[in-house]
């Protein structure tokens, strides 16, 4: 589980500006509107252009006059483009991509956003680390636009000096705030290819006008993905309260309480465990190819030509191995410990029907969707990530004076991640050579067919 808990103080002296609601005679009273200076003002947006932001200085100031280089996408923008969560908002981002670990290079950390220990995937902005926040707070849940009024993108380094913000930048949720002037709602849903299917509703209520009022925010989805067992389901529900307690102090919180579903993928191809087993298979028939296991190493002059090259491990001896193996379409359960295992052309031992040696090096990596179709996930269906999510936070703003106001945040976020994963680069594609279910065991209903293999773990934080 990661708890964690932040706390801003804040206690700055503003010179502010009064703003006339119309003109009038010199004579004549004007009426004064001070505006919160810890909110934006949403008022002079114009359709995806915003006039306004927190970004550059945490506190309400104009885009125009902000030196941080800041974009800002409104609800406007939000609700033409379907954007639902940063990771798509990243495509519209100046030099911000998606953490993939391709800077890792060959052996690199392939788990970098499959691992429980990485509560969101990492983005990066010029190439350097950036931050995820909610509502100025360090960011550790996933997010999502069903409860979000803007996103503001601050890049570079300006973001370090506030204290949530690595140097790459930090691109910001603003959650929603209940109005205390109108009701108003909303309910929309969404369909489409990929068996996308998502529903999402908010409401807001005026409890006593000009005082208190109520907003709440629900969330259904059910996508699918152009990949097999692709999933990406979210169940969450949100509320916030606005209670003006009199003209100088205003107390703002929010809830957000969920879970998601998602199926996550390696970002590497498949390592090569099976072409000398198949080209082979292809060129003398799949008799010459399958084996009955004994227990014992593959013969090299035999079985290993043909990309036969080990076996799972040894079953004989003082302390024999046991690979108990569940095959979860028929439920068998047997003991695979000296059966034999595929290879790549990366074992100098095997031979191509043509009787070329294999290469002999580094594994070897299938990337042919003539040969593997794109959309086959090799990972299955239970390689997956689920998140327990819970946020809320408090905002209390007092105007002590006519040019001093004082604010206190508080926030909390938690998240219980479980995530079944394959470990490092794998998995590898390999096929089953054996005539039996383990040594002496009943015939195998799988001989001659492919699998893809890898060590699992299950992983929670």
């Amino acid at each position: 589980m990661i708890h964690r808990l932040f706390r801003y103080v804040a206690l700055p002296v503003l010179a502010f500006l009064s703003v006339s609601l119309f003109a009038q005679d010199d004579d004549e009273e004007k009426d004064v509107y001070e505006l919160n200076p810890f909110q934006v003002d949403e008022s002079g947006n114009m359709g995806y252009s915003a006039t306004n932001t927190l970004s550059g200085t945490r506190f309400n100031s104009s885009l125009r006059d902000t030196s941080a280089s800041v974009s800002v996408w409104t609800q406007e923008f939000i609700n033409d483009t379907g954007l639902t969560e940063i990771d798509e908002l990243i495509d519209y981002s100046l030099n911000t991509v998606l953490d993939t670990a391709d800077q890792e290079g060959a052996g690199g950390n392939f788990n970098t956003f499959t691992g429980a220990q990485y509560v969101t995937q990492r983005i990066r902005t010029r190439g350097i680390d950036a931050s995820r926040g909610l509502d100025y707070f360090k960011s550790i849940t996933p997010d999502d636009s069903y409860r979000v009024g803007r996103y503001d993108d601050s890049r570079g380094p300006n973001g370090v000096l506030f204290g949530v913000s690595q140097v790459g930048g930090l691109i910001n949720q603003t959650s929603l705030v209940a109005n205390t002037y109108r009701n108003s709602g909303r309910v929309r849903y969404s369909f489409g290819s990929n068996s996308r299917d998502r529903a999402e509703f908010r409401y807001n209520k005026v409890i006593v006008e000009d005082k208190l009022a109520l907003v709440i925010a629900g969330l259904n989805q059910d996508n699918g993905g152009w990949r097999d067992w692709v999933q990406e389901d979210k169940e969450r529900i949100y509320g916030a309260l606005t209670w003006r307690i009199n003209d100088k102090i205003t107390f703002r919180a929010n809830y957000e309480d969920g879970w998601d579903y998602r199926t996550t993928q390696q970002p590497g191809t498949l390592v090569d465990r099976v072409l000398p087993w198949y080209d082979n298979m292809l060129a003398f028939g799949l008799e010459t190819v399958l084996f009955t296991p004994n227990g014992g190493n593959p013969n090299n002059n035999r079985n290993r030509v043909y990309g036969v090259t080990g076996r799972d491990g040894n079953p004989n001896g003082n302390n024999p191995a046991r690979r108990l193996t569940f095959i979860e379409n028929d439920g068998t359960l047997y003991n695979a410990a000296g059966t034999y295992t595929t290879g790549g052309y990366d074992d100098e031992r095997v031979r191509h029907p043509d009787g070329t040696a294999g290469l002999g090096d580094r594994n070897h990596r299938i990337n042919d969707p003539d040969f593997l179709p794109y959309e086959r996930a090799p990972a299955g269906p239970d390689i997956y990530r689920t998140t327990d999510l819970s946020n809320y936070a408090a905002f209390l703003d007092v105007q002590l004076t006519e040019d001093w106001f004082f604010n206190v945040q508080f926030g909390n976020q938690r998240a219980i991640i479980d995530t079944p994963q394959i470990q490092g680069p794998r998995p590898e594609f390999e096929a089953d050579p054996n005539l039996t279910q383990g040594v002496d065991g009943p015939p195998n209903p799988y001989a001659g067919r492919f699998f893809f293999d890898g060590n699992y773990r299950r992983d929670k934080n």
